[in-house]
């Protein structure tokens, strides 16, 4: 569990009120299966090059799908009451780069932390952690620029 933020040291209550909280309730369970000795590191490289394709798809079905589990519908919940600022489409487009953003500073993580000693700060996984959440909260709290606000008015008006 990330150190930068503790989920189980919020009430559930608290989750739905900070970005923070909502973020490293994404990152946290996929940053732990990193360090899985069973795996792990396979897992977020083979993710890292699917993120195409996959790029959290659960986001873009509709809450109650019977094939989604009941996590992803709380977290898909979470999230729109964050993203509220935003057009729907930028929220999936958004939602495809923290996907990417996870996945692939995961990867580069396990690739860094073979390679360099374990005293180094870029190898550190709980600073990793914490600054890939910081990332995340960043890249959705933004508010639309005006540039995609006016893509968005000229895709609406055809």
């Amino acid at each position: 569990m990330s150190l930068c933020l503790s989920i189980y040291s919020y009430p559930p209550c608290y989750w739905h009120s900070n970005l923070r909280v909502a973020s490293d309730l994404l990152v946290a369970p996929i940053a732990e299966q990193m360090n899985d000795p069973d795996g792990g590191e396979a897992f977020i490289h083979i993710n890292a090059e699917l993120i195409a394709v996959k790029a959290f798809s659960f986001f873009y079905e509709p809450v109650g799908n019977p094939l989604r589990l009941r996590y992803e519908d709380q977290l898909v919940l979470l999230f729109r009451a964050h993203l509220s600022h935003l057009h729907q489409l930028l929220i999936k487009k958004r939602m495809i780069l923290v996907s990417g953003l996870i996945y692939s500073t995961l990867s580069d993580h396990t690739r860094i932390r073979h390679t360099l000693a374990s005293d180094n700060l870029l190898v550190d996984y709980d600073l990793t952690v914490c600054t890939l959440v910081d990332a995340i909260v960043a890249v959705l709290s933004s508010p639309a620029s005006d540039a995609a606000t006016e893509l968005l008015a000229r895709h609406e008006a055809k």
